[in-house]
Order: C-alpha cells, then sequence, then structure tokens
C-alpha cells in the first residue's frame, strides 16, 4: 500500500510515501507489482525533491515502459487498419486505450501486450484477416461460447489479445451491445477505432480488476483513480443498470468500496446503496464467490456449471446436452464421450489440490 500511495496521493503525501518505502527498500529491490506503479510515481514525483538516484532510476523505468508502449502501440495501429479496412470494425480496450485517452501518457502505463475487441459475429472473419497477415493462435480456436479471446503472435514475437466479448464474465449473445452503442473514438496512427466511453470503462477496468484477493490491487486501482482522476463525467446511473445487465453487482460494489474506503476517491453513497439492494441469485452469488477466494476453493468445481448457467439462461437457453456442449468447446474436446475421462481427472487434482 505504501507504494501506492506514492503513485495516487497528493504530491505532499506521495513523496512522503515513496521516502518511506526507499528507506526500507533498495531501488534494484522492486516487484513486477512494484513495476506497474513506479512509472506512475515518476510523474507523481516530476517536481519533488528527490536524490539524483531516485530521479536518474524513476526516469529511467518511465523511459523504458514509453519506448515499449510506442511499439505496441504502432503494431497496434497496424492490426486496427488491417482488420478495419477487411470491413471488421474494432475496440481497442484496456491498457492501450487508458494509456491514449486517460493518462494520456505512454510512459505511465506498463503493458506487455494489448487487446481488441470485436463483435462475436465478426470473430470468424477478423481470424481469417489475421492469419493472412500473418497471426497466429495456440490451436484450437475456442468456441464463441466458451471463451472471451485468445492470443495470437506473429514471427516477431509480438502479440495481442482479441476478444469476442470483453469479460470472462458476461458471455452471452448481446452482452456487449451497450458498449458498442456507447463507445468513444481514438485515432491511433491513420486509423480510427472505438474505445469504451468513461463509464464503461471504469466498470470493465473493475470486473477485470477485482476477481481474485491474492492479486495485487495495483494491477487495476491505479486505472480506476486514473478515470475517477480524470476530466471525464462518469454516467452513475448507467454505470449501476449496466453491473446490472452484466450480472456483475458484486465485484464492482467490491471494488468501489475498495476505491472509497482505501484510497479515497469519490465514490457517491448512493451509488453503492444502490449496488447493495439489487437482488443478486444464487448461481452469480456462488460463482463471483468461487472468483474472489481463488482457483484452490472447493467451489471452483462448481464453476464450469454456474459459468454456463450464467452465460446461457442469461439468454433463456440451457439444457443438459447444452452443459456437456459447453464443457467439450472448453476443454478443447473432439467428442462429448470423452468428457467423463476428463471430468474424473480434474476431479482428482482437485480434491488432492494439485489443480
Amino acid at each position: 500500500m505504501i507504494l501506492m500511495q506514492a503513485a495516487l496521493a497528493p504530491p505532499e503525501q506521495a513523496l512522503v510515501a515513496w521516502l518511506k518505502w526507499r528507506s526500507e527498500n533498495s531501488a534494484e529491490a522492486y516487484q513486477y507489482t512494484h513495476n506497474r506503479l513506479l512509472p506512475l510515481i515518476s510523474r507523481r514525483l516530476g517536481q519533488s525533491p528527490l536524490t539524483q538516484e531516485d530521479r536518474a532510476f524513476l526516469r529511467g523505468l518511465y523511459r523504458y515502459h514509453w519506448t515499449r508502449n510506442q511499439l505496441l502501440s504502432n503494431c497496434a495501429a497496424s492490426i486496427l487498419e488491417t482488420l478495419e479496412n477487411h470491413g471488421v470494425p474494432t475496440l481497442l480496450l484496456k491498457g492501450l486505450a487508458l494509456a491514449h485517452l486517460t493518462y494520456r501518457d505512454l510512459g505511465v502505463r506498463p503493458m506487455h501486450d494489448f487487446d481488441v475487441l470485436v463483435a462475436p459475429a465478426q470473430r470468424d472473419r477478423a481470424v481469417a484477416v489475421l492469419e493472412a497477415a500473418g497471426w497466429s493462435y495456440e490451436p484450437p480456436l475456442p468456441a464463441l461460447s466458451a471463451a472471451h479471446g485468445c492470443e495470437f503472435r506473429n514471427d516477431k514475437d509480438q502479440r495481442f489479445d482479441l476478444h469476442w466479448f470483453t469479460t470472462d464474465e458476461s458471455r452471452w449473445a448481446g452482452a456487449d451491445d451497450d458498449f458498442w452503442a456507447g463507445a468513444a473514438t481514438l485515432s491511433l496512427g491513420a486509423t480510427v477505432t472505438r474505445v469504451l466511453n468513461s463509464t464503461h470503462q471504469l466498470l470493465h477496468v473493475l470486473v477485470h480488476g477485482v476477481k481474485c484477493t491474492g492479486a495485487s490491487p495495483c494491477n487495476w486501482v491505479a486505472d480506476a483513480c486514473a478515470i475517477l482522476d480524470s476530466a471525464a463525467v462518469i454516467d452513475w446511473e448507467e454505470f449501476v443498470e449496466c453491473a446490472r445487465r452484466r450480472r456483475v453487482v458484486l465485484p464492482i460494489a467490491l471494488g468501489l468500496r475498495f476505491l472509497k474506503e482505501s484510497v479515497g476517491r469519490p465514490v457517491p453513497e448512493s451509488v453503492l446503496r444502490e449496488l447493495d439492494s439489487t437482488p443478486v441469485n444464487w448461481v452469480d452469488r456462488t460463482y463471483f464467490k468461487s472468483k474472489i477466494r481463488g482457483g484452490t476453493d472447493r467451489l471452483a468445481m462448481l464453476r464450469p456449471f454456474l459459468e454456463y448457467v450464467r452465460n446461457e439462461r442469461a439468454t433463456g437457453l440451457g439444457s443438459l446436452f447444452g452443459f456437456l456442449r459447453f464443457l467439450r468447446d472448453r476443454w478443447h474436446l473432439q467428442r462429448k464421450r470423452q468428457l467423463p475421462g476428463r471430468i474424473w481427472a480434474r476431479l482428482q487434482k482437485r480434491l488432492s489440490g494439485t489443480d
């Protein structure tokens, strides 16, 4: 939390937090989670009195990520242009979109790849276009209902994630219609693509980030704070309704409380009351409980069934045969008769704690 204060608090408090951390750590002792915050700290403490060593260290990290993200941005522009020119509408997600429109600085938002969304109906066309352009994925390609995206890479070891749903938690027909309808635009190179508006961006950051208590919150808190601290206006009424439509009220409420109580961001109490008053059925409650507790919890054994019920029943569908087909597709099996062996193997791993 001390580095989070240095990255997110007002400059005077940020400097105090940084000096406290440095009194207990060498500059070389930083870890991956620290690396996520250090470029932000560099900008936050830009005018603060730092030692020459610390200033050089922080500026060096900033320049590294600025250079890396310029390369990612150029690669993304090429992919987006290729897809758009072949009639595939695109929407840039997550870090690269945030770096350009929210942080407005490619040096303060570390990332190792970027994420592009296409509509589910355009997924297969997008894959064909990408393959023709020299990109490939690890086969087999997931079924539309079995995943929300997959990684692509080329012979230069560049990589990005192609999504056909924005989140793993909401994978049903029409789940992202509101995101597409409310999208803003972003010019990247010679290409104009789409990005989530600030209201939907905040929701997406929270859903993607608030998943497991074992993960460092700095991976999403900085993004959420950047959105709330920017000049962008959050439509809180739409935010709550969007969380309800996507059935992600529980992680959203948890994330907003952390932002309000732990990092002092302005989250309206009325929004928290609205979320708390939203009925949550046992499927959604159990599903998110299993995700928050992590993969080793026994509830995780139920997660495939809970995912199927969430995503299929959302459109009024669902059956035993449908669930078996879902498992076959999710586990990349050729035939349903392979399911008993796979289920037994996974059950043994869960019970032994090796999964």
